[in-house]
């Protein structure tokens, strides 16, 4: 940027399952992300922020690779970022940047490629200091935790302070850095730690909602009935979850201020998906392309760019991180301008930008996750799903040819299907996506490769209810 001779740093933090109503600066009734608020009034807040898929793997290769899921194909089935794109770890590495990644979700690190180009990467659940001093009371502490459900109280505070101890060892202060810190607080299972367990429940509610179940497959089949209330108390321990996380965003920004290195950094929050509370008769981030799992946060603050309080009200998608990034630094890279599917957000860049967004949702087999409830039919769930949005209206496309139609403005919930009504409409929207997905997806299929999993990453996967 003119009149900004340094190359800005870049912290880039993800939260895991937070959907962008549930933000108070979004609009949200309760009071859930004070510093964000803070942070967009000194920044910039896209209020239509869109993920680019439902789930942590292939919207975490968007966002690394500023490419859909039909061009890196990390997706369901194949959970493996191969080596045919450039990340933007990578190009950051490249440019000359110092690059280190914090990660609290197992799906997101060597093992998925998804740490490719980090100079320093960090899978938070490994480093449970097991061989040092004390390490035996380290566990016990760690594992009562877990057992109570504050499993996101420890990684949070432990990755704060890797990052903290990473600023600190950094051998050249004047090296630009990129790092990435990935949160995983609101995931479930959900239950933050005293006091944002009760910020939004009564602390007999709070105690309730400990035994509210949390697995979307036992609720699906029949096999976990919930209650309005149940949701109310699971609402209230997500909505504590994302308070927490605002705070822990807070000492990562009081962290560079105090190094005198924020106003030299772009910030962006955002997250890799949303979450089901119940809507669409659904619990957890499966089995949809609703907004209620593609609707996500979105902020950015850099003083040279952003002179602060901005909201923009157009479309925007996670791919469009990379873009803004590449242009902030003016990338000296063709390859890998070549390589982007995304647009800068950057105020007055006067390329062309859609009036769209799209998503998509690979099919993969149930068989597994359903298999503790045999007598309940999953057929209809294993398809593949494509959204299409502007402003106005949705089309959901479906391989099984459950296709749906919804006038967000006036049905923003996404409750009456209008695709019988409107089949023209539902048609040309039909064609658009199409048309996008001949433009943008791979000439040639990958492999169904698969990552391979150790008996750690196979143990964190199990605690997050990815596996059994």
């Amino acid at each position: 940027m003119t009149g900004n001779p340094r190359r800005p740093n870049v912290l880039l933090v993800v939260w895991d399952c937070v959907r962008a109503d549930h933000v108070s600066c979004n609009g949200y009734s309760r009071q859930t992300t004070p510093f964000l608020e803070s942070l967009a009034a000194e920044g910039v807040l896209f209020e239509q922020a869109f993920a680019s898929a439902m789930w942590t793997v292939p919207s975490h290769a968007s966002l690394f690779t500023c490419t859909h899921e039909c061009q890196h194909e990390a997706r369901d089935g194949r959970a493996l970022l191969d080596d045919r794109l450039v990340t933007l770890a990578e190009a950051l590495a490249q440019a000359g940047y110092r690059t280190a990644g914090f990660s609290n979700n197992g799906w997101i690190g060597p093992r998925t490629g998804l740490s490719r180009g980090f100079t320093d990467f960090h899978e938070m659940f490994r480093e449970d200091g097991h061989n040092t001093p004390g390490a035996w009371l380290k566990r016990l502490g760690r594992k009562a935790a877990t057992q109570l459900g504050y499993r996101g109280f420890l990684d949070a505070e432990r990755t704060n302070r890797a990052v903290q101890t990473w600023l600190d060892q950094r051998q050249d202060a004047t090296e630009p850095f990129f790092i990435f810190v990935h949160y995983n607080e609101a995931h479930a299972r959900c239950n933050p730690p005293p006091p944002y367990n009760h910020r939004f429940l009564s602390r007999v509610e709070a105690r309730r909602a400990l035994s509210v179940n949390q697995d979307p497959y036992a609720y699906l089949a029949g096999a976990a009935p919930m209650s309005a209330e149940d949701f109310a108390l699971l609402t209230g321990l997500y909505d504590g979850a994302i308070a927490y996380l605002d705070d822990k965003v807070r000492e990562l920004a009081e962290l560079l201020q105090r190094r005198g290195l924020l106003d030299d950094t772009l910030l962006v929050v955002t997250a890799d998906h949303g979450e089901n509370l119940g809507e669409h008769g659904l619990l957890g981030h499966v089995f949809c392309v609703y907004d209620t799992l593609l609707h996500v946060p979105l902020i950015m603050r850099y003083p040279p760019a952003w002179a602060g309080g901005e909201r923009i009200k157009t479309l925007v998608q996670s791919v469009d991180i990379f873009a803004t990034v590449a242009d902030l630094l003016q990338l000296d890279a063709p390859a890998v301008m070549r390589q982007l599917q995304g647009y800068s957000l950057l105020p007055g860049v006067s390329n062309y930008h859609p009036d769209f967004v799209v998503s998509e949702r690979a099919q993969r087999s149930l068989a597994k996750p359903f298999r503790d409830y045999p007598s309940f039919d999953y057929s209809g769930l294993e398809r593949a799903q494509r959204a299409i949005r502007t402003l106005h209206y949705k089309y959901i496309w479906a391989s099984d040819g459950k296709c749906e139609l919804y006038d967000i403005q006036a049905d923003p919930g996404e409750t009456h299907n209008i695709i019988q009504q409107h089949p023209d409409l539902a048609e040309e929207m039909r064609a658009k996506l199409f048309d996008w997905r001949g433009r943008h997806a791979a000439s040639v299929a990958a492999d169904d490769a698969a990552p391979d999993l150790d008996e750690d990453l196979l143990r964190r996967l199990r605690e997050l209810g990815y596996i059994e």
